[in-house]
């Protein structure tokens, strides 16, 4: 029938049991001694205790494991040799024994399933775990394991690593949920562990925990810090992804040597730290309305990358200037639809600047682009803003400058309109643009003399450059 079968007396002997409805079999009696294993292949067991599975392996082919009394670690030898449940209401598992794979599994936690301290994992296949509602976990030292684990979660669903080399030498697949280390300390996975990123995932709970091996990014994802994470490996892609950087909790460090990457960096909310020029690649960079991009406070920068955005660009924090060139770069404050003000500083005190130089590579100039989104502009608000707090700008005959005008708005829309380019300088604006053009196709009214940068009237004031549409 379809009710629960429930076994308290003692059971010895050398045969063993096996779970094969569509039932559930409840064994409650510590003092089990039987030692030819247990087998669940379909239905549901649930395993009171620690000791009500006797001494031998327990084979999982399918169904559901479950314990009571708030949830169990178990002792025995675990072959996992198919797809299964783990938990039910408040009542974990918990395996401290040795773990055989014998296919590729997939394991969906209820509560929680963990894989603690005990011997390395072996057969070399992968483990995937999944968690409507439950979190999972592996915290064994796993060193010489050639597996690999998927973690798929549902989003908040932790999966907690607390070991270094708890994946082993295989790849760990992020497809979903939160990767966290148990609350006690800091985790690093080690560099022989490769990482994919092929989904939207969160990082770091109570503690940290980060990644010294190859990341391959399998898509355009987010990252939410809840608190500080490190990659230290090089990125990869197949093609020109973006990582965003999401939540205020923590800040998303990038330190590996990035040099032959070509994908895109946006910090969207908190801080994207970078250690070196090579740690950015050859992609572009965003900062968000309210988001940072540090860049290493150790040394100048040279970037040939795009950079964007309504946010803040430190590039220094310490008691000397710092110079950022960006070399055949695209500066392009705001976006074409939601003007803002790019700030580039260094946060280091009130006299530490932070220049910035526009210069061009052998095969591109750099081009400072600004959006005109409505008449009667207001700096920052009807179109875009370059902001320097402390700083020079210079270079300006190695760059290009790109006025985007909405073709719904007339010269009449933009009579009188002052656009300030860059404010806040306590420096200088040096050098006149290459050229000045405006959005093909708009036919107001517009002229500009290339000779003294006026576009009516383009001039260096001191408080940065205004373009005067009249």
């Amino acid at each position: 029938g379809a009710a629960d079968s429930t076994f308290s007396a003692i059971m010895s002997g050398s045969g063993s049991v096996h779970v094969s409805s569509g039932t559930r079999l409840i064994l409650n009696n510590a003092n089990n001694a039987y030692s030819g294993g247990t087998i669940v292949s379909n239905g549901w067991l649930t395993a009171s205790g620690a000791n009500t599975i006797g001494t031998g392996t327990m084979t999982i082919r399918g169904g559901r494991w479950s314990s009571q009394n708030g949830g169990s670690t178990f002792t025995n030898a675990v072959v996992l040799d198919g797809n299964a449940a783990f938990g039910w209401s408040n009542d974990g598992i918990t395996l401290t024994g040795p773990v055989t794979m014998t296919r590729d599994c997939t394991l969906t936690s209820s509560v929680w399933m963990v894989i603690n301290s005990g011997p390395a994992m072996s057969g070399n296949y992968t483990l995937r775990f999944v968690g409507p509602g439950g979190n999972a976990g592996i915290s064994r030292d796993n060193s010489g394991w050639g597996g690999a684990v998927m973690v798929d979660m549902n989003s908040g669903v932790l999966f907690r690593i607390g070991h270094a080399n708890a994946i082993g030498s295989g790849t760990l697949t992020l497809k979903g949920g939160t990767v966290c280390p148990p609350d006690g300390a800091d985790v690093t996975v080690a560099a022989a562990t490769p990482v994919v990123l092929d989904g939207d995932m969160a990082f770091g709970w109570v503690k940290s925990v980060n990644f010294a091996g190859p990341v391959t990014l399998a898509g355009s994802h987010s990252v939410t810090n809840n608190k500080n994470t490190t990659f230290q490996g090089a990125f990869s892609s197949a093609s020109r992804y973006t990582l965003s950087k999401w939540g205020a909790g923590g800040g998303l460090y990038i330190s590996g040597d990035n040099s032959a990457y070509t994908g895109d960096w946006a910090a969207v909310q908190g801080t994207l730290y970078f250690s070196a020029a090579n740690s950015v690649g050859r992609g572009s960079l965003s900062a968000g309305a309210g988001a940072t991009l540090q860049l290493n406070v150790a040394a100048d920068w040279t970037l040939t990358n795009d950079l964007a955005g309504g946010g803040t660009v430190n590039v220094g924090s310490g008691t000397v200037n710092r110079n950022l060139t960006l070399a055949g770069s695209r500066l392009d404050p705001g976006t074409a639809t939601n003007a803002g003000i790019l700030t580039i500083q260094n946060t280091g005190g009130a006299s530490y600047n932070a220049h910035v130089t526009l210069t061009n590579t052998a095969s591109a100039y750099s081009r400072l682009t600004i959006d005109v989104l409505g008449g009667n502009a207001v700096a920052g608000t009807d179109h875009d803003q370059l902001k320097l707090i402390r700083g020079n700008l210079g270079g300006l005959a190695n760059a290009d400058l790109m006025v985007n005008i909405p073709s719904s708005l007339s010269a009449s829309d933009l009579a009188g309109d002052v656009l300030t380019m860059a404010t806040n300088l306590n420096g200088t604006v040096s050098g006149v643009f290459r050229s000045v053009s405006f959005t093909p196709g708009w036919t107001g009214a517009v002229t500009y003399n290339a000779s003294s940068i006026l576009l009516s009237e383009l001039h260096p004031v001191v408080n940065g450059m205004v373009i005067r549409i009249r």
